[in-house]
């Protein structure tokens, strides 16, 4: 069994062992050089590390409520997508949430919910983000649903065909029915030139979402959802070593 940020070493930017966010062999460290890790600590009290296996881990101490945020953020967006899958990384955030191997559909929202947090995502032409705030104590809980779903994701032809009515809805209520949204996409094809991924919509057009297939979905997922891809933010009542062991703890 492997584990979150499995480190054998103590220490900000020790070297890790490999798993979903975890590092292999030598040689994790803080990132951004001396000047940068000053800045973040004036600026937020905040520490990054990079591990070896290239994810990014920025923590920061905030004590006033015995709280936990977390983000994790994917480092691609609508603006990587092919031409002919255009919506792939808006739809990809919905099926998320329906179960890996470890949790299946409607463990994550209801797991959450039953640790007193809230979870939601989004995503722009330039990544997406998954972020839940909890009780600093169930964090160990919050962090096994993101490696999980990182690593095992589920794909079923039932749960992609539920999502793309919902998102197609989405898009009804957003855009078609809203006249800021469809303000808004209209001005996006008169800023960017033609077939500039920021000239599509996030969300796909209508056609798009028809057209797209769960193969794309995986496809996609495969190439982005992965550790060099990723930085996972932590900011809560728990100082930055209790973070990375209790992160280097947590069971995939």
């Amino acid at each position: 069994m492997g584990c979150f940020f499995h480190s054998d070493a103590s220490g900000p930017g020790s070297a890790a062992s490999s798993s979903a966010f975890s590092a292999a062999g030598e040689g994790g460290g803080e990132a951004g050089g001396q000047g940068g890790r000053e800045r973040l600590e004036i600026a937020l009290g905040a520490r990054e590390w990079v591990l070896e296996n290239g994810l990014r881990l920025v923590t920061a101490h905030r004590p006033e409520l015995p709280l936990t945020s977390v983000q994790l953020y994917y480092r691609v967006g609508s603006g990587a997508e092919e031409a002919a899958w255009r919506g792939t990384s808006h739809f990809l955030e919905h099926l998320m949430f329906k179960g890996s191997a470890g949790y299946p559909e409607g463990s994550f929202d209801r797991l959450v919910e039953e640790a007193g947090g809230a979870s939601n995502a989004y995503t722009t032409e330039d990544l997406t983000c998954y972020h839940t705030d909890l009780p600093t104590q169930n964090l160990e809980l919050l962090l096994r649903l993101e490696a999980d779903r990182m690593e095992r994701l589920r794909f079923s032809a039932t749960g992609f065909e539920a999502e793309r009515a919902v998102i197609l809805e989405e898009r009804l209520e957003t855009v078609d029915d809203d006249p800021a949204g469809a303000v808004f996409e209209a001005l996006a094809r008169e800023v960017y030139a033609p077939g500039h991924p920021y000239a599509s919509p996030v969300i796909g057009t209508a056609a798009d979402l028809e057209r797209l297939s769960l193969e794309a979905c995986a496809r996609f997922y495969e190439e982005f959802y992965r550790p060099r891809n990723a930085l996972l933010v932590i900011v809560g009542d728990l100082e930055h070593e209790r973070a990375r062991k209790l992160a280097a703890a947590t069971p995939v």
